[in-house]
């Protein structure tokens, strides 16, 4: 139990939670009397889950509209566990797409960026921006028969935010990989 309230005009309150394996469970009963033959309560039941992941992807026809009208686009599909420069295999279908927006346009050449957050110094973000870039490319190129000359990976840390690094949400929109559209070599 949260709360509860009740008044001598005949209303009441009653807010509770319960924890589950798979989400909270939050319970609200609110009532009020109308008459001595009329109570009216109303119930709400709210049950929380995690977030499905996967539900916003990237295919090859939204990088060309961003890479066209842009220059560049934000990729947040490619994700490594912490302290790694190792992709999750979860960021597959992302890579693939890119891979396919690469073999649609062959005359695109991209700078493969990695972002990080600021947890940690400059000079060891800048060093784990490089590495997650350059994972992209070895995967690009080692995985879907992307020409390497077609790619240039490199990393800038944490110096250029998305968001603020002061909260977790604001720490995951800057890490990232961005692409940027280059000259052909």
């Amino acid at each position: 139990l949260f709360a509860g309230t009740s008044s001598s005009g005949g209303t009441f309150s009653i807010i509770g939670q319960a924890e589950r394996p798979e989400g909270a469970t939050y319970v609200a009963l609110y009532g009020e009397r109308h008459s001595a033959e009329l109570i009216v309560v109303h119930v709400d039941i709210i049950e929380t889950k995690a977030a499905e992941t996967g539900q916003v992807s990237v295919n090859a026809d939204y990088l060309k509209k961003e890479i066209e009208e842009k220059g560049s686009v934000v990729i947040y599909g490619i994700t490594f566990d912490f302290d790694s420069s190792v992709i999750k295999p979860a960021s597959k279908p992302t890579i693939a797409e890119i891979a396919q927006y690469l073999k649609t346009n062959p005359d695109i050449s991209l700078y493969v960026v990695g972002h990080t957050d600021m947890k940690g110094s400059l000079d060891y973000n800048l060093h784990l921006s490089k590495a997650r870039a350059k994972a992209v490319v070895d995967a690009l190129v080692n995985e879907y028969d992307i020409a390497d000359n077609r790619l240039l990976s490199d990393g800038v840390a944490f110096l250029a935010p998305k968001a603020t690094n002061d909260t977790e949400d604001g720490r995951a929109l800057n890490r990232r990989t961005e692409l940027v559209k280059r000259p052909l070599p």
